[in-house]
């Protein structure tokens, strides 16, 4: 499956994931008690770049399609 929906600055994006060239990652800084949380920025191959920020479940779920997109 190379699709997934993200919630993007944009807003609810579906991304194919075969146009993704890159991302980059960044943990958010959160409470001693809060659930990590990831700041990514995926660079299109148009040179688009979409931001969003994801619960550490949605980040291993976005890692492993990007994995297994080829």
């Amino acid at each position: 499956m190379n699709k997934i929906k993200m919630n993007t600055s944009k807003g609810t994006t579906t991304l194919n994931l075969k146009y993704v060239s890159a991302y980059t990652v960044n943990k958010v800084k959160t409470g001693v008690l809060s659930a990590e949380r990831y700041l990514i920025d995926l660079h299109m191959n148009s040179g688009t770049i979409f931001s969003s920020e994801l619960s550490e479940a949605d980040f291993i779920i976005f890692e492993k399609q990007w994995s297994d997109k080829e």
